[in-house]
């Protein structure tokens, strides 16, 4: 059975521009360490060639950017901050999406996240 609850507008949007702080710093973090792996594979791949290997591998398919997910948060900041009334009505799944951070795209950003993160 799906539930709803009435939350402050301005607790909602708090909460919201907090997680989006948080997003923000980690996807900073994540895209630090996309271009230090892009670096020290392109460094490697050059040295191939500095070796006159043929075996030299360009794709970089599997350093892939870290997905920018800032726009949904600018998305439903931007609704609440029109909203009229002082309070409003969030669905389980909104509850579970703009108070607690879990959204659908949640477990890739984590899998990204740590693999630019944990060297």
């Amino acid at each position: 059975m799906s539930r709803t609850v009435t939350v402050s507008k301005d607790a909602l949007l708090k909460a919201l521009r907090g997680n989006r702080d948080v997003y923000s710093r980690q996807l900073i973090s994540a895209i630090d360490g996309w271009v230090e792996a892009a670096r020290k594979r392109l460094s490697a791949e050059l040295s191939k060639l500095d070796e006159d290997d043929a075996a030299m591998d360009l794709n970089f398919n599997d350093i892939a950017e870290p997905n920018d997910y800032t726009a949904e948060y600018d998305e439903i900041i931007g609704m609440f901050e029109l909203e009229v009334n002082a309070e409003v009505s969030l669905s389980q799944d909104d509850y579970r999406r703009f108070i607690l951070n879990k959204w659908d795209w949640s477990g890739h950003w984590e899998r990204q996240f740590m693999a630019y993160t944990s060297h």
